[in-house]
């Protein structure tokens, strides 16, 4: 079936293997929740889209990641 004149295709071209999805949960402490919400909010304004929490936590996830490879 086609897609109607002017709707976007859902699907995001992808080169090689598609990204994983892991499922964790997080317990954060009150204050880093808040400066989680508080990067999330800067970082709709500088890009003018919606950010999610877990965007932002997958990001720390992953500097924290490299932080922690590059000093191994």
């Amino acid at each position: 079936m086609e897609n109607p004149e002017g709707m976007e295709n859902q699907h995001k071209e992808t080169r090689g293997r598609p990204a994983k999805t892991i499922r964790l949960s997080v317990d954060l402490p009150m204050t880093d929740a808040q400066n989680a919400h508080a990067l999330a909010g800067k970082r709709m304004r500088q890009s003018g889209e919606y950010v999610s929490l877990d965007r932002v936590i997958s990001e720390a996830i992953q500097a924290y990641a490299k932080t922690l490879s590059a000093e191994s």
